[in-house]
């Protein structure tokens, strides 16, 4: 019997013959957009304005200290 079907076929071949795109980095990290209601972005945009910090800053500090509260928890 010859090699399995799939190793002889155009995907295979196609697979091992693929180019990365120009903007290919190995071993890059992804950060997800995370989309905050209106009202919610608005309030916590003062909240960080008033303490002087960045917007990005401050909703990391939250979600650590409410994660400690969840875990602590469990």
């Amino acid at each position: 019997m010859g090699p399995p079907l799939y190793e002889s076929s155009t995907y295979a071949v196609w697979c091992r013959t693929r180019v990365r795109g120009k903007f290919y980095r190995p071993g890059a990290t992804f950060h997800l957009p995370v989309y905050l209601d209106d009202q919610l972005q608005a309030r916590l945009s003062a909240l960080a304005t008033a303490k002087g910090v960045e917007l990005t800053a401050l909703v990391n500090e939250l979600l650590k200290k409410d994660l400690e509260r969840i875990e602590g928890t469990t």
